[in-house]
Formats: C-alpha cells, sequence, structure tokens
C-alpha cells in the first residue's frame, strides 16, 4: 500500500468486507454510494516513452474489471503524432484481444 494514501479508513482489519487490494479511501466508494465499487491504489508503470496506469475494480455485484491508461509522448510533428495516436490505440486492442484470449485458453 502506498504509505501516502493511508488514512483511518485503509486501517480496517481484514473481513471487513473489502478485498485485499482495495484501497480502503475515498476512491472506494463499495458502501457509500448507491452504485459503489472497491478501487484498488493506482498501479503505475514507468517506461522510457511514458507510463501505464491500471487500477482494479469491483462493483457492488462482484463483477471484477481493470482500467488501463497510456500516458505516452507523442511526436512534436502534428502529421506525425496522428499516426502514432492511432497506432497506439490499434495496438492496445490487440494486446487486450490477445490477452484476453491466451487467459481464457488456460483457463
Amino acid at each position: 500500500m502506498n504509505p501516502l494514501r493511508r488514512n483511518a479508513i485503509t486501517t480496517r482489519k481484514p473481513g471487513d468486507g473489502h478485498p485485499h487490494w482495495c484501497a480502503r479511501d475515498h476512491s472506494c466508494t463499495a458502501y457509500t454510494m448507491p452504485t459503489g465499487e472497491h478501487r484498488s491504489d493506482l498501479l503505475v508503470w514507468q517506461t522510457d516513452y511514458g507510463k501505464f496506469i491500471a487500477t482494479r475494480v469491483r462493483t457492488r455485484t462482484g463483477k471484477d474489471r481493470i482500467e488501463l491508461r497510456a500516458v505516452v509522448r507523442l511526436d512534436p510533428n502534428q502529421r506525425t503524432a496522428h499516426r502514432q495516436a492511432q497506432r497506439l490505440v490499434v495496438g492496445m486492442d490487440l494486446a487486450v484481444r490477445d490477452a484476453l484470449r491466451t487467459t481464457r485458453r488456460a483457463a
């Protein structure tokens, strides 16, 4: 757990209804909002071209998902930057499809 995000809510004991990975802070709305959800701390991977940010989420009905964000520096030339952006979106889609297909086959 990130010590900068530690507060009274994060010190709850196991068995408090939160999954072990839940941040248990203001980002977790599972018990405070009608459509609330458990949310993990941000997971950040630094790269030489930017960073990836991931958050694990579980709805109150128990459905899990992951939110992924990429922060990538683009070329200063607008035409090149546009092509890079298009290729990044397509590449991310292909990577996610491949990861899900591989996971389903192994299960």
